[in-house]
């Protein structure tokens, strides 16, 4: 799970560095070729994560390159033996079920699935096309490394020697805490589509008089990032490749004719046709998306302030405006009593932590989203003892247990393997 969020957001950073990086073959292991840009991406990623600029500390960076490079050469050496594993299959199923609950989990790690196709600049089906190959491998070597290994047990002695020795491979304990969360979409109201619908209106008689040319007020008005910036134009559409209102409208106009502001489920247009060949039509458009106005959020704004100000020595009576507020919205309004706060979304979790016991945080935003959180109090957290956590302790040992296990096999396998680096 760590390993594919890893991926994930290294192929979100990576779109953000520059594309000078000359590519090519760094390593070959067996049938596979690994390429440089691979692993120098992964690796820009791990060096933001431990605040190394590579400008600044190369060699620390270099160093950092090669363990991500042999954690690479390593996890295909694998992968070449299991490939190879008659017994060993990976359906169709499995990768999409895999690939669909990752998702799905990390979706709520950032919010939403629009917040996680916004971090990782693709759609869904894109995320899905793009990791399936991985999400395959992994798949495959996580089976070899079950079948292998995965009947390798350990005793008392074992367990009590690694948690005396390794005191830093325990995961934290879970930071449990009682708070509640008051959650409300910021949604445009009637007003500001009325103010939408004028504006509307009022540019199609400035373009029915020619004040302005159709091509000129879709660039500087239309809000659909495809069409807007060449004029509105959408090329030539057959019938029923665009939504119902739309067509229904574009096949009612005239050659040249604008029609009044529809409504589609992406907002208000006004549609121009400029040919028709048959079931084909040729239109430009200019959108304005349905978009809340500064004047809906100032209203919401003026209600949680109004919520903050009466509930302020009534935390109870917040907790339960908050749980009235999830069964009407279905969002993360609740009041929540020792829940994990590292299960909540990242911004979540930065604020709650961030909250005093017995304090209601500021009113703020996010994901379209208005917030007002209140935290009781959070638990102290003990520290881990064989007594109290031996389920993990032996978990976590086990599990260290057969990764070196695996890792001999691994050094083993390298001897037989055609492995070449290329220091290019």
């Amino acid at each position: 799970m760590i390993l594919i969020l890893l991926l994930f957001l290294n192929f979100s950073f990576s779109q953000q560095q520059t594309n000078s990086h000359v590519d090519g073959v760094v390593a070959v292991v067996g049938d596979f070729a690994i390429l440089k840009s691979d692993v120098f991406e992964q690796t820009l990623l791990l060096a933001k994560q431990k605040n190394i600029v590579p400008q600044k500390s190369p060699l620390m960076f270099e160093s950092l390159f090669k363990k991500v490079l042999n954690e690479k050469i390593d996890r295909l050496v694998v992968l070449n033996s299991a490939q190879k594993d008659t017994s060993i299959e990976v359906s169709f199923d499995e990768i999409n079920t895999n690939l669909e609950d990752r998702i799905s989990s990390f979706s709520n790690v950032f919010g939403s699935e629009k917040a996680l196709e916004d971090t990782m600049k693709m759609s869904l089906s894109e995320i899905k096309a793009e990791y399936w190959d991985i999400v395959k491998e992994e798949i495959y070597v996580e089976k070899f490394r079950v079948s292998r290994f995965g009947s390798v047990s350990i005793n008392r002695q074992e367990v009590e020697g690694f948690f005396i020795t390794n005191p830093d491979s325990f995961p934290s304990p879970e930071p449990l805490a009682e708070f509640s969360i008051l959650q409300a979409p910021i949604e445009i109201s009637q007003t500001t589509k009325d103010s939408i619908f004028s504006f509307a209106l009022k540019l199609k008689d400035s373009l029915e008089t020619k004040k302005l040319s159709f091509e000129e007020a879709a660039k500087k008005y239309s809000q659909d990032p495809g069409s807007a910036s060449k004029g509105g134009d959408l090329n030539y559409t057959k019938r029923g490749s665009l939504v119902p209102e739309y067509e229904k409208t574009a096949f009612s106009l005239q050659i040249g004719e604008v029609s009044k502001p529809i409504q589609s489920p992406f907002g208000l247009h006004l549609i121009k046709l400029l040919d028709r060949i048959g079931e084909k039509i040729h239109t430009q458009h200019i959108l304005f998306s349905f978009s809340p106005g500064p004047k809906d959020v100032v209203v919401l704004k003026e209600q949680f302030n109004a919520y903050l100000e009466n509930n302020f020595n009534d935390p109870g009576a917040f907790d339960s405006l908050c749980i009235n507020y999830n069964n009407k919205f279905d969002n993360f309004s609740g009041y929540y009593i020792d829940f994990n706060i590292n299960k909540l979304p990242l911004f979540l979790q930065k604020n709650i932590f961030s909250l005093e016991n017995f304090s209601f945080s500021n009113i703020f935003i996010e994901n379209s989203s208005i917030f007002l959180l209140y935290k009781h109090k959070q638990k102290k957290t003990k520290p881990l003892s064989l007594k109290d956590n031996w389920s993990l302790i032996e978990s976590v040992a086990l599990s260290y247990k057969r990764f070196n296990l695996l890792q001999e096999w691994i050094n083993q396998e390298k001897e037989k393997t055609y492995i070449e680096i290329f220091n290019n």
